[in-house]
């Protein structure tokens, strides 16, 4: 990634913002909250990204960060967490499941 030159930015808890910048290699920033700014790249290489993450939690989180643009609802968490966990679905699987959702259509367009 680019060094950004200059970014203020105060976000509460509460806020979902989609703001650009020049001289960053992401397509986008999002702004999930005061402590997570999530870099929008192809979708291709957000399955990449995701794919590579090896902690089931982690890669939970992951997708709602970078495909939804934010944190999870506690019942999703732990039903997708669960699901893993226990090998009922894969990540490719899950993947493919968010990436086909609503949400994630109503946000992104298909």
């Amino acid at each position: 990634m680019k060094n950004i030159l200059l970014v203020l930015l105060f976000v509460t808890t509460q806020s979902l913002a989609l703001i650009k910048i020049i001289g960053v290699d992401c397509l986008d920033l999002v702004v999930i909250d005061s402590e997570n700014i999530v870099c929008v790249h192809t979708l291709e290489e957000n399955k990449k990204l995701l794919l590579n993450i090896t902690n089931n939690f982690d890669f939970v989180t992951g997708i709602y960060h970078i495909l939804l643009w934010r944190h999870p609802d506690i019942a999703g968490e732990t039903y997708w967490l669960n699901a893993l966990n226990s090998k009922a679905v894969t990540k490719e699987q899950m993947l493919n499941i968010f990436i086909n959702s609503e949400e994630y259509t109503k946000l992104h367009g298909k």
